[in-house]
C-alpha cells in the first residue's frame, strides 16, 4: 500500500440547491493510475477541481496529501 494522495469521504456538492456530485467516496494512492470517464454533465470537472480548491463540497471532506479540505478546513 502507497502514501495516500487523494481521499474523498462522503463528499456532496450542490449548485442552486441542484445536486451535481452525491455521497462520492474515491481513494488513491502513491503509484495507481486513474481514468475519470463519464457524460458531459456527469460531475467529472466539479469532482477535479475541488483538489485545488476552486470548488468546495457542500458536505464531506477531501484530504490531498494528507491534510483535509472541509467545510471549516481549507487551506
Amino acid at each position: 500500500m502507497g502514501r495516500e494522495l487523494l481521499h474523498y469521504e462522503n463528499v456532496c456538492f450542490r449548485r442552486d440547491g441542484r445536486p451535481i456530485l452525491d455521497n462520492v467516496n474515491w481513494h488513491i494512492e502513491d503509484g495507481e493510475h486513474w481514468a475519470l470517464l463519464g457524460l458531459n454533465g456527469a460531475g467529472k470537472s466539479t469532482l477535479l477541481s475541488m483538489i485545488p480548491a476552486y470548488q468546495i463540497p457542500t458536505t464531506g471532506t477531501l484530504r490531498v496529501f494528507g491534510k483535509e479540505f472541509g467545510k471549516y478546513a481549507w487551506p
